[in-house]
């Protein structure tokens, strides 16, 4: 489904984001990216939607390849992503509803396809009650719920969560864990990346921390259900400061 091989990534000749990664998912995994600001984690999430591409190793997703992939074949990729940014990038200028829904249009989707599947997701989501809503009225957690709506709404295979609770409150940061673990358990595989490593403490999903562009440890999933040594050994490893390039 998702492999990363040997994927390297260096900024204006000099600056090295990514060195020499390599990892895979699965179909319906939740794989969480920890690490500081600078550490290559959103690097990871361009690669994938190939808004950039490795200078050395290779990116697959979904039976595409980095090194073969057209201009034309970009956007067919996309729509099997789901992307949650951490600023939510949601339509100032438009209704909840509406921000969801244009995900579909873009699309050129059937309107009762769109207002059936765009109303499902704000279901999903605990928003239905807010679709006439402007995002200027709503919390910073009920601003990221839109826009998990709004990566649910074409049925993705991965979703691409960046940051997905750097602003949002505490309590609303719990809330989009708990709809990203259901929509987990509903099938879709869940990449996040975050450096929140008190949350991470709490998940029982894969954990891959990153460092100054390498990955410096893994927790499977299996092993962090237990709570063994190895969480508190990998949380020890994690500068609290972003690595000096």
């Amino acid at each position: 489904m998702l492999d990363l091989i040997h994927a390297s990534k260096t900024y204006q000749g000099s600056w090295t984001a990514l060195r020499d990664v390599s990892f895979a998912m699965e179909k319906g995994e939740f794989t969480v990216l920890i690490g500081p600001s600078g550490s290559g984690k959103s690097t990871i999430l361009k690669l994938i939607m190939m808004q950039e591409r490795p200078d050395q190793g290779v990116v697959k997703v979904a039976g595409y390849s980095s090194e073969s992939m057209t201009r034309r074949d970009i956007p067919r990729l996309r729509r099997k992503l789901g992307v949650i940014f951490q600023d939510f990038k949601l339509l100032g200028n438009r209704t909840v509803y509406e921000n969801v829904a244009f995900a579909l249009e873009v699309t050129s989707a059937p309107s009762g396809l769109v207002h059936r599947k765009s109303m499902a997701a704000l279901n999903e989501v605990g928003l239905s009650h807010k679709r006439h809503s402007y995002p200027f009225q709503l919390s910073g957690g009920e601003q990221q719920k839109v826009a998990i709506a709004r990566a649910l709404v074409n049925d993705p295979f991965l979703l691409l969560a960046d940051e997905p609770t750097g602003n949002v409150d505490p309590r609303g940061t719990l809330e989009i864990m708990e709809i990203l673990k259901e929509i987990n358990t509903k099938g879709t595989a869940v990449l996040m990346a975050t450096h929140e490593q008190e949350l991470v403490k709490k998940m029982p999903f894969r954990i891959i921390a990153l460092e100054a562009g390498s990955i410096c440890r893994e927790v499977p999933c299996r092993l962090h259900r237990r709570g063994t040594g190895p969480v508190a050994s990998l949380m020890a490893r994690i500068p609290t400061d972003p690595p000096t390039i």
